[in-house]
């Protein structure tokens, strides 16, 4: 790995460049003093100007930093990934830890083979932040990929939920990199001679992400010099908005339930008398609040709300250990009995 510049112009961009992304931390109340914060160390230039960025804020906040990786082995040489992650991992003191996909207890195979790899990222980053007691997991999404993602929820037809795109902070997930650029995460790396790892996938037309990137956004930008600006300002609408549903809908799922034997109990008549949109809602707000795991696609919600329109009752599995029950106009989460 290359020296880093150690001029004074470059001691600037770094003070200036990691200043704004402590802002944001601080404006969406990411990291606060003391946190263990697991990062996901792909090697990328998102995940490297990340691990530089926590490297700066460890001595400031006196924060513990551990990096991850998880080699999904789908290419020949993918362990020349994990050894390049490992020496950065070393050289800012982060410890290290990795391991290969196929060692992981996740999800089943489902969907495309890039979903399939985030859900096993997902519950690879989840199992170490556990026996690492890490409050907090950074992934190196930036402001680029926030639009990115805004157009393809668009053209899979999600609602406002989907649309709001990429929360700074998703749980134990935070985002720390949302309020600069692709651009700006290239250009600091380049001028500090700090290596990092291409993805070749990147500018493969078969994934959608790759053809709104290289299609799509840059006739946005030349149809009108303000579309990144206002694109951002939109989704953030979108996300106070969503976050205003939300807390109406937990209201809501709280005056048409109770909890009765560690169950929450759904009342199904004026839980049908919702509209469909709010119904969706409800139902969004009860999963989260049971813990379930579960996709919220479209499909997945029509499913559950025919199930509670339905009169006959019974019991309707969504999942490998969860379903809901109905019975006398009330509905509940249990696992399914087994056979």
């Amino acid at each position: 790995m290359k020296t880093p510049h150690t001029s004074s112009a470059n001691t600037s961009q770094t003070n200036v460049l990691f200043q704004r992304i402590l802002d944001y931390c601080t404006l969406h109340k990411l990291i606060k003093e003391g946190d263990t914060i697991l990062i996901g160390l792909s090697g990328g230039p998102d995940s490297i100007l990340l691990a530089h960025f926590l490297a700066w804020l460890q001595k400031k906040m006196n924060c513990t930093v551990i990096a991850a990786h998880l080699d999904h082995g789908w290419r020949q040489d993918s362990h020349k990934d994990m050894l390049f992650t490992k020496r950065i991992a070393e050289a800012l003191g982060f410890p290290f830890i990795n391991k290969h996909a196929n060692k992981i207890i996740g999800p089943a195979k489902r969907g495309s083979l890039e979903e399939y790899g985030r859900e096993l990222r997902r519950a690879f980053f989840e199992q170490v932040a556990a026996s690492h007691n890490a409050q907090k997991i950074a992934l190196g999404h930036h402001q680029d990929d926030q639009i990115e993602t805004f157009f393809i929820r668009l053209l899979r037809g999600a609602g406002l939920h989907g649309l709001a795109s990429i929360r700074p902070q998703q749980g134990a997930y935070i985002h720390p990199l949302l309020g600069i650029t692709k651009q700006e995460i290239i250009a600091y790396l380049d001028n500090h001679q700090i290596q990092y790892l291409t993805d070749y996938t990147n500018v493969a037309d078969t994934h959608l992400r790759n053809r709104i990137r290289m299609n799509v956004i840059p006739v946005l930008k030349q149809t009108d010099k303000r579309f990144e600006k206002n694109c951002i300002r939109a989704i953030n609408n979108l996300q106070h908005a969503d976050a205003f549903v939300e807390k109406e809908a937990q209201k809501l799922l709280a005056s048409l339930s109770e909890v009765y034997r560690e169950k929450r109990v759904l009342a199904l008549e004026p839980f049908r008398s919702l509209s469909p949109f709010m119904q969706k809602e409800v139902l969004l707000a009860w999963l989260i609040d049971e813990r379930v795991a579960f996709v919220p696609t479209t499909g997945f919600f029509d499913e559950i709300i025919r199930f509670l329109s339905s009169t006959t009752g019974g019991f309707h599995e969504l999942g490998p250990s969860w379903g809901i029950r109905q019975q006398q106009q009330h509905a509940w989460i249990e696992k399914p009995k087994p056979e």
